[in-house]
């Protein structure tokens, strides 16, 4: 997993991020990938708002399926399950 913190602006684009964790091979990948992301603008009293949060983006290793929580933004939790990567993407310099 990666942690990133991310300001995404009024416009719903992200407009800087910081890496708080990770292994630096995942970060490498998951910085441009996020900087790509669009999310609807966070609106406050109607009026769109840039907005500070934080990125959690997972690479899955193989194997089943496991659970997945993440804040809901509302004091609460999401849950679902993350699906692992596909064998055919397992790194093969292993």
């Amino acid at each position: 997993m990666v942690t990133l913190d991310v300001i995404i602006g009024e416009d719903g684009t992200v407009q800087s991020l910081k890496v708080v964790g990770g292994w630096q091979k995942f970060t490498e990948s998951a910085i441009p990938a996020v900087k790509r992301w669009t999310y609807r603008p966070y609106l406050l009293n109607g009026v769109a708002t840039a907005v500070e949060t934080e990125v959690l983006v997972f690479y899955p290793s193989t194997g089943n399926p496991g659970p997945l929580f993440v804040p809901d933004g509302q004091g609460g939790v999401k849950g679902g399950k993350f699906h692992p990567m596909p064998t055919e993407c397992a790194d093969r310099n292993k």
